[in-house]
């Protein structure tokens, strides 16, 4: 019998770091559209109105992201920005507990959009 998936290639330490440490913040990116409305109603009290705003955020800034992604792979290329993506939107991430029912509207948007658009790579390069 074959498996499905040949594991195999999860020998080569690089590649099962990648594979472990991409799934996790891959998790962590789905799950933040349908937790960062959860947060707002229930935690802060705001309506859903409200969190949809803020939430929208997000939405807007992914799409304002795939607007710059190609421009800035060509100036700065990809391996410099491979590296700063690394580092940038985890620490936005980290930074998303810092968000209470204090902060106001702008911290809030700002912190859901940058710490949710990550650059992808563009198909014409």
């Amino acid at each position: 019998m074959q498996p499905v998936v040949e594991l195999s290639a999860l020998k080569v330490k690089t590649f099962a770091v990648a594979m472990g440490g991409g799934s996790m913040f891959r998790i962590a990116i789905s799950a933040a559209p349908f937790l960062l409305p959860l947060m707002f109603q229930v935690g802060f009290g705001m309506n859903a109105f409200d969190s949809g705003l803020l939430t929208l955020a997000v939405f807007a800034g992914n799409l304002s992201m795939k607007l710059v992604t190609t421009p800035v792979m060509r100036r700065f290329g990809f391996r410099p920005v491979l590296i700063v993506n690394g580092i940038i939107p985890p620490s936005m991430m980290i930074s998303v507990p810092t968000i209470n029912p204090d902060s106001g509207d702008e911290r809030c948007s700002t912190v859901a959009a940058t710490s949710l658009d990550l650059p992808k790579r563009p198909s014409g390069i």
